[in-house]
């Protein structure tokens, strides 16, 4: 499965890239698009880990 169907976040930044494009009455370049949907994903991915707190365990299974 590709990115975009993968990870909602890529999905969002991809769009958003064609919209801007679009306002701006420009072509959309497939390269930049695929770049704009990276960093749409690698952002969310680190906003996720810098919230994340060190003092969090998770619970010990025993079995």
């Amino acid at each position: 499965m590709c990115i975009l169907c993968n990870d909602e976040n890529a999905y969002a930044g991809y769009m958003a890239y064609l919209d801007d494009m679009e306002l701006r009455g420009k072509t959309a370049d497939p390269g930049d698009a695929m770049t704009a949907a990276m960093k749409a994903a690698d952002a969310a991915e680190a906003a996720k880990r810098a919230s994340k707190s060190p003092f969090i365990c998770d619970p010990i299974e025993n079995d």
